[in-house]
């Protein structure tokens, strides 16, 4: 985890960019393509009068990168890192408008525009106390996916804890398993060597 944000601070970005690229990297190999779109979420407030208010203010980001296995990881995230902060530069435009705009071929089981969701988070203590009363973290993973397959990377004290939810009509329990494996076999390889090619 320090050798990631230490190559984030040195390359101008975030852990989240670095774990974002990391995983855009994963997916073009196990697709073999070079186009690759994720999902995201922004916290949004657009507006200073929502500041003081309580509640959850997100908005799905559509990210598409490039991928040029040839060259090296830190171009890579270069790359995703201008895509992040074009992206949210233009997060004031709710994801339904995009979807409007773009109007692309629906299907009820489809996402519209990517199958794969990338969610970094910073956890903080896992029970709050509030008095007389205490509030613990669930696991949301019961209620069933929302996309083919959702990356949850929470940023905890010493480390990363990846969790992976997954429709299993789509893949499989021992195929999940692999892919985070191969996940954190990644994110090792390019804590050491980020300037090797990407492939």
């Amino acid at each position: 985890n320090r050798r990631l944000e230490r190559l984030a601070r040195r390359c101008d970005a975030t852990l989240y960019m670095v774990a974002l690229t990391t995983l855009k990297c994963l997916m073009a190999r196990y697709s073999g393509q070079s186009d690759i779109v994720l999902g995201s979420v922004a916290s949004y407030r657009p507006f200073r009068q929502l500041e003081p208010l309580v509640g959850f203010f997100t908005n799905t980001l559509v990210l598409r990168t490039s991928i040029d296995t040839g060259r090296p990881f830190k171009d890579l995230l270069a790359a995703v890192k201008r895509t992040c902060l074009e992206a949210l530069d233009n997060q004031d435009v709710p994801f339904e408008t995009l979807v409007e705009a773009v109007n692309p071929v629906r299907s009820a089981d489809r996402h519209p525009f990517f199958d794969v969701m990338f969610v970094m988070n910073n956890t903080g203590p896992e029970t709050l106390h509030l008095g007389n009363t205490d509030a613990a973290l669930e696991d949301a993973a019961a209620a069933g996916a929302k996309f083919d397959i959702t990356f949850s990377v929470d940023h905890a004290q010493g480390g990363l804890d990846v969790d992976i939810g997954y429709r299993r009509s789509v893949i499989d329990d021992t195929r999940a398993h692999q892919l985070g494996r191969h996940y954190l076999r990644l994110l090792e390889a390019i804590a050491a060597s980020p300037d090797l090619p990407v492939n």
